[in-house]
This record gives C-alpha cells, structure tokens and sequence, in this order.
C-alpha cells in the first residue's frame, strides 16, 4: 500500500511533465531569450505564399521531432498540412495549416520573394542538439517596401522555466508591420493536447524590436508538480 500511495503522485508529476498533456500553456514576455543568428544555416529559398519542409530532430513535450512545415507568410505547421495562405485570422483558425497545430510567430501577407528563411539546429551541452532556429530573414511584405527579421527557437531541453518556444524579434517595427498591426501571433493547439494560445491579432505594438516572447506551462501547473512532489517526500519511509 506504500508503494501504491508514492506511485499515483509520481504518475501525476509525469502527467504534468507532458507526458500525459495536463499542461496548460500561456506566453510569456518576461523571460529572458538570446537572438541566434541562422543566416549560416540553411536557406528554404521559399516563395510567394509557399511552405517548405524540414525535417528536425529537435523536439519537446509540445513540439515532436520530425517534419515541419515552414511557412513564408510567418508561421511553422507541425501537422499534416503544408497549406498557409496569405490570410490571417484569430487563433484557431484554418487558415494557419487548416486548423492543426502550429505556430505563427508573425503569420502575414509576407509572400514577396525580397530576403529569405534560414534554419539550423544549435548543438550546446557537448554534442546533443537542443536548439532548432528558423529566421525569417528581411523579408518584404507583399505589395510593400517595408521588411521584418524575426525568428522562433523551438528547445529540446526547456530548461528550469520550462520554455518550449521562444518568438525573437529583431525587425518589426517598420510602418507597414507595426509591430503587429497586421499579424496573427501564438500558438494553435490543433487538437496536440494542450491548448490555443493567441498573443495578439491586429494590434499595433504587440511586439517590439529586441522583444522575446515565451511559450510555457501555467504557473499553476509547475506549482502543483510541487506540492505533488512534497507529497512525495513525506510519504517516503
């Protein structure tokens, strides 16, 4: 019975962890982020309001390894789906990869050809890989002269804040995007287990240049995995 009684705490705590998806996810713009250079990487060379994929071996609770669908309009689909539009819409929405899971770090009408999209993956703490980039590089909106430089950082090890996705934003606050004045910006959920998360959707200075915005578990959520694991430790003989 002891066993039983330490046993169902340790299954909750792994449930909280992501393996049974009883997360709760927000964003978060008080975490501190590094932008990552990624114009070394590889270019997807990607037009017009086309996708191309990659396939990652960096992956976390939220975010499975394998192949990701990269948008140029600003958003990456983790999906089935490679299809993203020029149109932006509240999260949840078809428009961003017909509804599945995805994340829009600046989802626009970007589909010019001017700049490109570059990725690679960042080897830290020896030679595990733990840092997947994707940057959109000056790219030009459609119709317009102005440009963005924005990038998402997706960890295979979140670290002590639990951040599976960080948004960087190094140029947004040129007239045409505002600084989100015509973007969608969050996460869709798209039935992976978690939950929609929106940042914002036409809100001018939703986002600045240097700003950093996280994708991580509910407070509460990290607070009861204590109070569980507590529970733990006074049961223990």
């Amino acid at each position: 019975m002891q066993t039983n009684r330490i046993l169902l705490p340790m299954v909750l705590i792994a449930a909280l962890a992501g393996g049974g998806h009883a997360e709760t996810l927000l964003i978060r713009s008080d975490l501190a982020g590094t932008w990552i250079d990624a114009t070394d990487g590889t270019p997807l060379n990607i037009a017009g309001d086309d996708v191309a994929d990659i396939v990652s071996t960096v992956g976390n609770a939220v975010f499975s390894t394998g192949t990701w669908h990269v948008g140029n309009n600003g958003g990456v689909g983790f999906g089935t789906s490679n299809l993203m539009p020029p149109v932006n819409q509240p999260i949840p929405t078809q428009q961003l990869y017909q509804g599945q899971q995805a994340v829009a770090p600046f989802a626009d009408d970007i589909g010019d050809d001017t700049g490109n999209t570059f990725w690679k993956v960042v080897h830290r703490h020896g030679s595990r890989a733990d840092v997947l980039v994707i940057e959109w590089f000056d790219k030009r909106f459609e119709g317009q002269q102005d440009t963005s430089r924005f990038e998402i950082q997706i960890f295979s090890d979140p670290g002590p804040n639990r951040i599976y996705a960080q948004f960087l934003y190094q140029d947004i606050e040129q007239p045409w995007p505002n600084g989100g004045a015509i973007a969608t910006i969050g996460y869709q959920d798209g039935g992976a287990g978690f939950n929609d998360v929106q940042w914002s959707y036409h809100v001018a200075g939703a986002v600045s240049n240097g700003m950093v915005l996280s994708l991580v578990p509910e407070p509460a959520a990290m607070g009861l995995a204590i109070v569980l694991l507590s529970t733990v430790r006074r049961r223990i003989p």
